[in-house]
């Protein structure tokens, strides 16, 4: 219809007694005179116009719910198309307590920092799964025999160290037959005495024991060192060469450098992908390690972002910096018993009366709250309550001072009044040089106060604790309870670097408060058979029972399984009667760490340096991958 028709069209219904509205005429003007019959971009600016306040109302929700079906599609289909997967890329910074010394698998048990880049930088036959299990690492298979006396290990094929050569099965014989030789001076050397072991090929080692050992394959977690390089080194020389600080290993990540201060302190040491790692390659190309005397730095390192996490920090410390939402905190479980332990040589803690009381007037719950936040578990005797072997039946020694103060009593002990005055008196008498020095000196080292006297004796004691806040606070805590009693305790504080060849060694301790490693608790010979007391040995109780003994090494040796509970109940009963220790609690390891880091997986820790045994699998960086449609 043309435009002069629909003038005529108007004309003729204005004459009509109906009407055209405008409204339908201006319309049909419009749709003649577009060329389309959808509105034209420019068109679209005057819709508002047009359109009354309920429409535009109801378009805006229908927008909206269009573009809402249209996310939610999208991301449906994102979720199932495609998913975030770990790519390399990043770095990572830890801090540690102390200096490394030696990155040798034959000499790193002296040190956790040692241990710690040893476990990064070599592999063993066998290493822990994340619950803590052992899972071959080197090794393919093994074979035991039916008399338990023979493991046949067979090699995983094509392993290379560091530096592109193979790593054979004339390596791992190498590894046991130099720590089990006297001129290495191995601390692991008691472990393996009596050991065979023979090279059947390239890729099969045959070990034979003298004996049944239970838990002979828990000591084939030592890192394999490579022969060529270690048999050029004279045995005598060994602690002495480079390669102690730059290992070539066949662990996941290879030595970088090293940087050291003015005086030749190690600062930090940087670690970089070993190309030739048989296994999955890790995805973070590089770690730093940095170096602090104390908890102290290490803490101002974290709160400043120098380092994105660290082995081991007190409670309290740990949880003021995880308010920074930076950190997260790893709740590992251990196998390390803390406990007070009583050395059977102090001629007073012979008395059982005064180790009993020492026990009873310790409120072990409370130590517990106060000073680890209810992370633990607490110990009644030598095995821990997740063993098991652990006998329920054993009685723990409750929280009681007033049955503490009676067994004194009832034994001769009776409290004594010094007085500031007197403690000025006796001061006065060492400056003058005059009367009894000894007991002017006793007066004065004791100082005011109520204190337990016998046959001109008070009731004294060192008690030896290893300078960590936690266990520091702990000691300081169970000291007062003590000279409550009337019972006087000098501390002895020892730096964490020293405890073991100044203290544990030589047992020159009254009390030690300690936490020690029971490892897979297959076999607790090492820490209270006979054979261990004295010098050296880590029964630091240097406590000696023949039953115990025995059942020690039912324990190792035996196939019996009801032979074996019966031993570990035997052994649990007799050192928890004898009170050869104040057994504390089951500690849980705290490690903290940047939650830049995805994908650690251990829940269970044997030793510290565990924590690194899945670090393949840690990443930072990650990308999209997308799946084919089925």
């Amino acid at each position: 219809m043309s435009i002069k028709k629909i003038f005529n069209k108007i004309k003729r219904q204005t004459d009509n007694d109906h009407p055209v509205s405008q409204h339908v005429l201006d319309q049909e003007i419009v749709f003649r005179l577009s060329k389309g019959r959808l509105p034209g971009r420019r068109q679209w600016h005057y819709l508002p116009k047009f359109l009354s306040k309920k429409e535009k109302i109801l378009i805006i929700i229908c927008l909206f719910i269009i573009l809402a079906s249209l996310g939610l599609l999208s991301y449906n289909y994102y979720q199932k198309h495609c998913e975030k997967i770990p790519q390399s890329g990043g770095y990572y910074v830890e801090g540690l307590i102390g200096t490394p010394r030696y990155i040798n698998p034959l000499y790193s048990s002296f040190n956790q920092t040692d241990r710690d880049l040893a476990r990064l930088t070599y592999s063993s036959l066998f290493t822990r799964d994340p619950q803590g299990n052992l899972i071959n690492d080197l090794a393919d298979s093994y074979e035991i025999s039916a008399d338990h006396l023979t493991y046949t290990v067979k090699l995983k094929d094509n392993v290379k160290w560091s530096n592109g050569q193979n790593l054979t099965a004339k390596d791992v014989v190498f590894t046991y037959t130099a720590i089990m030789d006297p001129a290495y001076g191995s601390p692991l050397r008691n472990s393996f005495n009596g050991l065979g072991i023979d090279k059947i090929d390239d890729l099969t080692i045959k070990f034979t024991l003298s004996q049944p050992y239970n838990a002979f394959l828990d000591l084939l977690t030592v890192g394999i060192i490579p022969s060529e390089l270690w048999g050029q080194i004279p045995a005598t020389s060994a602690t002495l060469a480079e390669l102690n600080l730059k290992p070539i290993g066949s662990g996941p990540y290879q030595f970088k450098s090293l940087t050291k201060d003015s005086a030749g302190n190690i600062k930090s040491y940087e670690l970089t992908i070993n190309p030739y790692y048989f296994g999955q390659h890790p995805y973070i190309p590089k770690l730093t390690f940095k170096f602090y005397d104390n908890y102290e730095e290490l803490a101002a390192a974290l709160e400043d972002g120098s380092i994105d996490g660290t082995a081991y920090l007190p409670q309290k410390t740990a949880e003021e910096l995880i308010t920074t939402r930076r950190y997260n905190l790893k709740y590992l479980g251990t196998s390390q018993l803390v406990a007070i332990f009583i050395n059977s040589e102090d001629k007073v803690l012979k008395d059982k009366n005064i180790r009993q009381a020492l026990a009873l007037s310790i409120d072990k719950n409370k130590i517990l709250l106060d000073n680890n936040n209810l992370i633990g578990h607490l110990a009644t005797g030598p095995i821990l309550n997740h063993n098991p072997y652990y006998d329920k039946t054993i009685a723990s020694i409750s929280y009681n001072p007033t049955e503490a103060q009676k067994i004194l009593t009832d034994n001769g002990w009776s409290l004594k009044t010094i007085t500031p005055e007197d403690v000025s008196a006796a001061q006065q008498k060492l400056q003058d040089n005059q009367g009894d020095q000894n007991e002017a000196k006793t007066i004065v080292d004791l100082g005011p106060g109520q204190w337990l006297q016998k046959n001109n004796q008070y009731l004294t004691f060192n008690f030896t604790v290893v300078n960590e806040p936690d266990y520091l606070a702990m000691a300081q805590q169970i000291g007062l309870a003590w000279q409550k009693l009337g019972i006087k305790i000098y501390l002895d504080i020892v730096d964490p670097k020293n405890i073991n060849d100044q203290i544990i060694r030589r047992k020159n301790y009254s009390l030690l408060l300690y936490g020690q490693n029971l490892g897979s608790e297959n076999d607790l010979t090492t820490f209270w058979h006979s054979t261990q007391s004295g010098p050296n040995g880590l029964n630091l109780s240097n406590y000696r029972n023949e039953q115990v003994d025995k059942s020690l090494e039912i324990l190792r040796t035996s196939a019996d399984e009801e032979a074996k509970k019966k031993a570990a109940q035997t052994l649990q009963q007799q050192i928890t009667n004898d009170l050869a220790a104040i057994f504390l609690y089951n500690p849980t390891y705290l490690y903290i760490q940047n939650k830049k880091i995805k994908g650690f997986a251990m829940e269970v820790i044997i030793e510290p340096a565990d924590r690194f045994n899945q670090i393949n699998e840690w990443y930072i960086k990650t990308k999209i991958k997308w799946q084919k449609s089925h």
